[in-house]
């Protein structure tokens, strides 16, 4: 389903604000996780203060420019989603890994914090 270009704007700004506010960002391949997987996974995120959202990577390109999560723009490919740690560094990071104890389909790609990509 395309979004309207109203709607593209709309996840762009949304993305966007909570990046600016955000400490640290986790990029990660979902592809093979099941919807119930991945609505486990939401739900962790949102006990954690962690922001996860499956964003279109022009977007999220788009929403990261003027921020520092802008060193991660290059790695936006494929089935994709974004994670944002607003209250810890480590809090993206650390559910993502141990969610990946559990379900070895989800791959992390990379990790930004500062502005430097890890």
């Amino acid at each position: 389903m395309t979004l309207s270009l109203a709607a593209k704007k709309a996840v762009v700004k949304e993305v966007t604000e909570v990046a600016s506010k955000a400490i640290s960002a986790v990029v990660a391949d979902y592809r093979g996780l099941s919807v119930n997987q991945m609505t486990q996974l939401r739900a962790k995120a949102r006990k954690s203060g962690v922001y996860l959202r499956v964003v279109p990577n022009t977007l999220t390109r788009r929403a990261f420019e003027k921020t520092e999560f802008a060193c991660l723009s290059d790695l936006l490919v494929g089935p994709l989603f974004v994670a944002l740690s607003l209250e810890s560094p480590g809090d993206a990071a650390r559910l993502l890994k141990e969610f990946t104890k559990t379900f070895e389909k989800l791959k992390i790609k990379a990790l930004a914090v500062g502005g430097k990509r890890y």
